[in-house]
């Protein structure tokens, strides 16, 4: 039965739905979380967890630096709050930093939105956590993220880049913190 006319005006929505993955209700942010991935032309960090078509394609990133992007935002955001990463990492001696940052980039032009380094693990096969402050920026509708991770240190340590977790050896994850309201 079709409803009243004059009762339509209460029935229409925003055309955008926002889901998130979980809550800091301290906080009052909402997370999502990216995985970062390495196919043969470019690295990208999935916004939602693979399901298939990934477990042959193992990246592990030694020495040196790699940028993952997002995809461009469909609406705009606001970051803010604390970045959490899950690192899955081995042959990592303590003290060797790891370093995070997160951009926003916004016409080809980066922004730094945050930055951390990890030096407290050590071994094979292991999952640890960095956790840093995100400066309060706004991403616009067609801006993406980018998480730059760098490995300095003389002694080879590496980081999975699994989303799938194909060996059983930790996913590495991406948390970012948005306001909502």
């Amino acid at each position: 039965m079709p409803l009243v006319s004059d009762l339509t005006k209460y029935t229409t929505t925003s055309p955008i739905i926002a889901s998130f993955d979980f809550e800091d209700i301290a906080s009052g942010v909402k997370y999502l979380t990216y995985y970062p991935y390495t196919d043969a032309a470019t690295n990208l960090i999935l916004g939602s967890f693979p399901t298939s078509g990934f477990g042959s394609k193992i990246q592990t990133q030694a020495l040196g630096e790699q940028n993952y992007n997002t995809t461009v935002f469909n609406t705009r955001r606001t970051v803010n709050g604390t970045v959490v990463i899950d690192v899955a990492y081995f042959d990592y001696v303590e003290g060797q930093p790891f370093t995070f940052i997160l951009y926003r980039v916004s016409g080809g032009a980066e922004t730094q939105i945050g930055t951390g380094t990890w030096t407290s693990g050590s071994g094979v096969n292991s999952v640890g956590t960095i956790t840093f402050q995100a400066t309060r920026t706004v991403i616009n509708k067609g801006d993406h993220l980018r998480l730059d991770m760098t490995i300095t240190g003389s002694i080879s340590g590496k980081i999975y880049i699994d989303p799938t977790d194909t060996l059983g050896l930790g996913v590495t994850k991406l948390y970012v913190p948005f306001e909502v309201k």
